[in-house]
């Protein structure tokens, strides 16, 4: 289990440590199951805990729930998110209720505390069917009561919202169109989800070229908010400085107008905002007071507003206002008449990128978290 080339443990070390310390001859093994393939479990009592052993078997982000735990769960894990030339184990501590994202393959080893007798009075030991089942489950926490599936809809919640859609329609079909580039894909799927129950999907082979994955939508608004919520799972950090991709991008017939990405300054994976004004480009404006990582939803709000003199560009990260520009001329080329939503203009692109996107709203104002 030890790395020949430099003597330090490897990936198999840590997935051993992990189990045989918690494992021993004579613990009760307790009934647990996964509704997904991908995903595999298995239970058992060690001592005063209990150990619910998951399993990815797919290199795909996957987001689940646990059903029959509650409280804190201690956790143990190896993924992919570390290299193998550099292995460690992951620790922490999460809420059994909220929802878990596992970023690809992984081995992770949750414990809680065995839940004491309800009374002081000596009973017999429990055998392990009188232990609630733990159960792994790629979707919501059904709701307790009953009542009818929503269809899927993109019609807008208030008279400010233009457009919205969450992907329950299980396609692009309420979009306009989509924009695919040789080697990159779309696609609807039910894992990874920020809400309901499915999300887009867009990635990129790293082909080092231009690359587009996108869905648009046409509009025609001389001020709009554009809003969606997006997690990377795959692709960063970015190679080398200025390698960068958008993710929401506003136009005016075939002329970009602003958008928001990620690129590579300094050594850092950075937010990073860029407009017109005028026909000439101004930017790059990174964001320095929000980081972006892997593995975590973010809520992105793309404003723009038309003006001649007193044109306004701002970027909003989960709630909060984190770029703001004024005074430019962004009434050059008139109304904003799609807006982007996605994976664009990927430039320089070493890696293969993951980004799923959720939630996706456009607004005449701000719609935020």
């Amino acid at each position: 289990m030890i790395n020949n080339d430099n003597l330090k443990p490897w990936y198999p070390y840590f997935a051993q440590q992990m189990i045989s310390s918690n494992l021993a001859v004579d613990d009760n093994v307790l009934d647990s199951s996964s509704t997904s393939n991908d995903i595999r479990v298995i239970t058992w009592q060690h001592q005063d805990k209990i150990n619910v052993l998951l399993i990815c078997q797919v290199n795909e982000a996957r987001s689940i729930n646990l059903h029959g735990l509650t409280g804190q769960l201690s956790f143990f894990k190896i993924d992919n998110s570390i290299s193998w030339k550099t292995p460690q184990l992951q620790t922490g501590v999460i809420n059994s209720q909220n929802t878990l994202n596992l970023n690809g393959y992984t081995v992770m080893l949750l414990q809680t505390e065995s839940q004491a007798p309800p009374s002081p009075t000596p009973t017999p030991t429990p055998s392990p069917s009188a232990t609630p089942k733990p159960t792994v489950s790629p979707s919501p926490k059904p709701s307790p009561t009953l009542s009818p599936t929503p269809t899927p809809t993109s019609t807008p919640s208030s008279p400010n919202v233009i457009f919205a859609d969450n992907f329950e329609s299980q396609n692009f079909n309420q979009w306009t169109n989509t924009k695919i580039s040789s080697g990159e894909t779309a696609s609807v799927v039910r894992y990874n989800f920020n809400s309901g129950l499915y999300s887009a999907k867009f990635t990129s082979n790293g082909g080092g070229n231009t690359e587009d994955s996108y869905v648009y939508k046409t509009i025609s608004e001389s001020e709009v908010y554009a809003r969606s919520y997006i997690y990377v799972a795959n692709g960063l950090p970015l190679a080398d400085n200025n390698d960068r991709f958008y993710l929401t991008e506003l136009m005016a017939g075939t002329q970009y107008l602003a958008g928001v990405g990620i690129r590579h300054n300094n050594g850092v994976d950075k937010w990073v905002l860029y407009a017109r004004s005028g026909s000439g480009w101004i930017g790059p404006f990174y964001v320095s007071s929000s980081t972006v990582t892997e593995g975590q939803w973010y809520c992105v709000v793309l404003h723009w507003k038309q003006s001649s003199t007193g044109g306004v560009v701002e970027l909003f990260i989960n709630g909060a206002k984190v770029q703001k520009i004024t005074g430019i001329n962004t009434g050059t080329y008139g109304k904003a008449t799609s807006a982007i939503f996605g994976l664009s203009s990927a430039t320089g692109i070493q890696n293969k990128l993951e980004i799923y996107a959720d939630a996706c709203t456009i607004s005449r104002a701000y719609v935020g978290p």
